[in-house]
């Protein structure tokens, strides 16, 4: 029993089939290769271009930085140093003006007291010696005192302290000194 030739021409006609069926759906699925290497070509475009701007913009930052920002810093870290070396030197000076107040204070108390004692000297002895410290008196009063039409422009004047046990101490003027009053 053989196969016949009918038979082989069969199978060969189903197996051209099968071929031409295979060949076909293998340019159906180049052409879907064709389409994704496309694609991957597109997408590898636009990732090389968005590498280009990434790039681009890792520059500019870095320029922005050091041109930009780095200065800005350091001269923030100046200011800061400045305004902590001011702050010493306030810190510095309000000690020296409590201490210098503190000092006027006790002078202006001394003035307070010695005030009518000078005028007391003075009325009594009416001689040179008078005229002497009538001298240093008006001196005093052109620096310190007021004249006759109120303080004179050179004069610092204190605002009253409070002292313990609440009382206002006032600074010498020619209402609460003889000697300071005008002449």
């Amino acid at each position: 029993m053989g196969i016949g030739p009918q038979i082989i021409q069969v199978l060969l006609a189903v197996l051209l089939m099968v071929s031409i069926l295979a060949v076909g759906k293998l340019f159906f699925v180049l052409g879907e290769v064709s389409t994704t290497l496309q694609k991957l070509e597109q997408t590898r475009t636009e990732i090389g271009t968005t590498l280009v701007r990434i790039e681009a913009v890792a520059d500019a930052t870095e320029k922005v930085i050091r041109e930009e920002v780095v200065p800005t810093v350091k001269a923030a870290r100046e200011a800061i140093e400045n305004v902590e070396v001011t702050t010493r030197a306030i810190a510095e000076t309000t000690v020296a003006a409590r201490k210098l107040a503190a000092t006027l204070e006790n002078v202006q108390k001394y003035f307070t007291i010695g005030g009518p004692i000078a005028q007391a000297v003075l009325k009594k002895v009416s001689s040179g010696a008078g005229g002497f410290f009538s001298g240093i008196a008006s001196g005093f009063k052109s620096v310190v005192g007021t004249s006759g039409a109120g303080k004179s422009s050179g004069q610092v004047t204190a605002k009253p302290t409070k002292k313990d046990g609440g009382k206002v101490v006032r600074p010498a003027d020619a209402t609460t000194n003889e000697v300071l009053k005008p002449e």
